[in-house]
């Protein structure tokens, strides 16, 4: 009596092309190498959607680097001690 489910992955395209690419599996070292070119190519694209943007709006980088300097952001605190150094601290 037990049927077979069948999920819905929500994979696109490119992410079932890797799958089915290295479904045969790989080394540990081949393994890094592709996370790297994976890196290096994500990185390319935000790098030309940045710089897209910023010949968009007809700026330099010291534009930007001026531009986010600007921004004026609200200071963390130190974390709290964990209670039991509070504690030993009392004694």
């Amino acid at each position: 009596m037990s049927e077979m489910v069948q999920m819905s992955l929500p994979f696109n395209p490119a992410q079932l092309e890797i799958i089915q690419l290295f479904a045969t599996g790989i080394s540990e070292e081949e393994l890094i190498r592709l996370r790297q070119i994976l890196i290096d190519f994500k990185f390319n694209r935000v790098t030309a959607l940045a710089d897209k943007i910023l010949d968009a709006k007809g700026w330099s980088t010291a534009t930007l680097a001026q531009e986010a300097k600007k921004i004026k952001r609200t200071p963390y605190r130190a974390k709290l001690k964990p209670k039991a150094q509070i504690y030993e601290n009392r004694a």
